[in-house]
């Protein structure tokens, strides 16, 4: 159905009708485009020039960071309240040739000032500077200065005169106030002599003083404190000696040496029992009859003074000790009780000591007990044995010895005398193999040295008649 003119009840033309195909061109302007419509999606690129941004419309809002580069700036935009202040440095500046420096010039703008010569300085006229000659004081700038402190100057007796031709400074010194007249300029010798060392002298000669040989007046020499010495009168023509007095109190123990004092040093009754250390006299300390009654003051030996088994018979004197040496401890025993010892009709004591409890009896002095018929023991008979390594054995010391060599010996008895009818044994311990010989009253059979020669241990047995000592051994013992 065709209608003329528009249906008013009908919507023309309908949504979406309109096309791009049914817009001729350039036909669609802003009248017909909606407040907001255009957006970014609908903008060709680069169909946005500078003729259609309005002016001041771009702000620091629009512009991204990093953006703005040399070629957007226009010439001259960049003024200088656009600049921070220290912002430029060296390496923004433009170089400038070695040697020259920057300076205000006339229009007060900074100009570069060139390199001036070799020796030149900066030299400034009040306005501006420039290079120029160093204004140095030359040699003769300066001796006329100095020379001027001295021209026309004149000091007490002295005058300055400054010569400027060759730079230097003449003094002349006027004549002292002092008297010259008489014998001052022309004495060889003085007018009076003088007697020097009982020699007259005037100066025209060298004196030897006269050799003296003694002191016109004698003198003495004394010396006072804890050693006190005066010489007899001394002068000079020899020499002069006396002797001197230690004062009492006057030697301490720090000015005597270790080992200085000896019994030749030692008064009677001078070692009480307070000067001995406890222990500390042993029987080496004490030569065989040594100590006398004199030497011991009463009491004073106890048994803190005296290391155990320490005195022997050997030490003490014929008849020193009475009851005045012996401390209050020790008991002096009178007299033995029979039958402790059967048929004896006397007992010189102290030399037979009994200890109750084990009956046992002592034999001291070195002494020895006799006796007429056989002796039977009910237990055991037990003696010392001696221990002696180099070879020497003391009959005297014991009958039966132990032996352990470290080198070659010569088997040795001593007191053959004094042992008539000892007997005993001796063990051999020769493991380092030593070489054995034997003394001349040292009786052995052919192979006995041979043999305890040979490393092993031995029994060697031996006999003495009082002339010689008799010997035999065993076969090495494993």
């Amino acid at each position: 159905m065709a209608y003329i003119g528009k249906r008013p009840v009908d919507t023309f033309p309908a949504i979406n009708a309109v096309t791009s195909t049914l817009i001729a061109e350039n036909n669609i302007t802003a009248r017909e485009i909606a407040t907001n419509t255009i957006v970014t999606l609908l903008i060709a690129d680069n169909a946005v020039t500078s003729i259609k941004i309005a002016e001041n419309a771009v702000t620091a809002r629009e512009i991204a960071q990093n953006i703005i580069t040399v070629a957007h700036l226009a010439d001259s935009a960049v003024e200088t309240a656009k600049i921070n202040d220290n912002a430029v440095t060296l390496a923004k500046m433009a170089g400038l040739a070695r040697g020259k420096i920057i300076i205000g010039d006339s229009s007060g703008d900074p100009a570069a000032l060139t390199v001036g010569s070799n020796g030149q300085v900066l030299t400034s006229d009040g306005t501006d500077i420039s290079w120029g000659t160093d204004a140095s004081l030359s040699t003769e700038q300066v001796q006329d200065i100095a020379g001027g402190m001295f021209t026309g100057n004149t000091e007490t007796g002295i005058t300055a005169t400054y010569q400027d031709g060759d730079g230097t400074v003449d003094l002349v010194i006027g004549t002292l106030n002092q008297d010259t007249t008489g014998l001052a300029a022309t004495a060889t010798a003085l007018a009076t002599a003088r007697t020097i060392g009982g020699t007259s002298f005037d100066g025209t000669a060298n004196i030897v003083p006269g050799t003296a040989t003694a002191l016109a007046t004698g003198r003495t020499i004394g010396m006072t404190g804890d050693v006190v010495w005066t010489s007899p009168s001394f002068d000079g023509s020899g020499n002069v000696t006396a002797a001197g007095t230690i004062q009492s109190d006057a030697v301490e123990q720090s000015m005597i040496a270790d080992d200085a004092v000896g019994a030749d040093q030692l008064a009677t009754n001078a070692v009480v029992t307070a000067s001995i250390v406890a222990g500390s006299v042993t029987t080496t300390e004490l030569a065989a009859n040594t100590i006398a009654t004199a030497n011991i003051a009463d009491n004073a030996v106890d048994g803190t003074k005296i290391a155990s088994n320490s005195i022997l018979t050997r030490h003490i004197d014929d008849d020193q000790v009475t009851g005045d040496q012996l401390a209050d401890a020790v008991t002096v025993v009178t007299s033995v009780t029979a039958p402790l010892i059967e048929g004896s009709t006397s007992v010189q004591t102290p030399l037979i000591e009994y200890t109750d409890g084990d009956d046992s009896m002592t034999i001291a002095d070195g002494g020895g007990v006799t006796f007429a018929a056989g002796v039977s023991v009910t237990t055991n008979a037990a003696g010392t044995v001696t221990s002696d390594n180099d070879g020497s054995f003391a009959l005297t010391a014991s009958n039966d010895f132990t032996c352990t060599p470290s080198g070659d010996f010569t088997l040795t008895f001593t007191g053959i005398a004094s042992t008539t009818k000892q007997s005993g044994n001796i063990l051999l311990i020769n493991s380092g193999g030593h070489t054995v010989s034997s003394h001349a009253n040292t009786k052995n059979d052919a192979t006995f040295l041979a043999t305890v020669t040979a490393a092993g241990t031995y029994l060697i047995s031996y006999c003495c008649d009082g002339t010689n000592v008799y010997v035999a051994n065993s076969a090495a013992l494993s």
